[in-house]
């Protein structure tokens, strides 16, 4: 599954970073940690929300990417359309979309906090910082697609599917 829980169940706490990536199953991660959960117990989790990577962004992205290049590293995507290749088929290919794991979250937590924040920096060293990123984001030159997550285990999971499976 791409994750190991070192403790045996009941666990009071639950740490899931970067949730959205490539060999890592988070729905069934949060499934499995909702199953050795105490009643009460918190999830804290983050990730990239790739699918949100909107056209502003992607432009900027795209750019930084480039530097890179130039300058030696990472690949020279001659296209914006060939990073956004990148970006869907070849960084999250299976991965689900941010909207199918906070559904899941929803169901079994009660959301405490979620904040949207940098994620590109990690994709861009040495050309960006996660500060300069916020700065750009601050400023709304372009969309932030992190994302911090805390959760409180609900007494009674929901039951429901989600919006886009039906």
């Amino acid at each position: 599954m791409g994750y190991d829980l070192a403790s045996s169940a009941p666990v009071k706490a639950a740490v899931v970073e970067d949730a959205l990536r490539q060999d890592f199953d988070a729905l069934a991660a949060v499934a499995q940690i909702v199953n050795m959960m105490d009643r009460s117990g918190v999830l804290v989790m983050s990730g990239v929300a790739w699918d949100l990577l909107d056209s502003a962004t992607a432009d900027w992205f795209f750019l930084q990417r480039r530097a890179i290049a130039a300058a030696g590293g990472g690949e020279p995507f001659r296209t914006i359309d060939g990073l956004r290749y990148w970006w869907r088929n070849d960084v999250f290919g299976d991965v689900v979309p941010h909207h199918e794991l906070r559904w899941e979250c929803h169901l079994a937590f009660e959301e405490r906090a979620f904040e949207w924040g940098p994620a590109l920096y990690r994709f861009l060293h040495p050309v960006a910082s996660e500060s300069s990123e916020r700065s750009l984001i601050e400023r709304g030159v372009i969309k932030p697609i992190g994302f911090r997550y805390v959760g409180i285990k609900r007494a009674a999971q929901l039951a429901g599917a989600s919006p886009t499976s039906a």
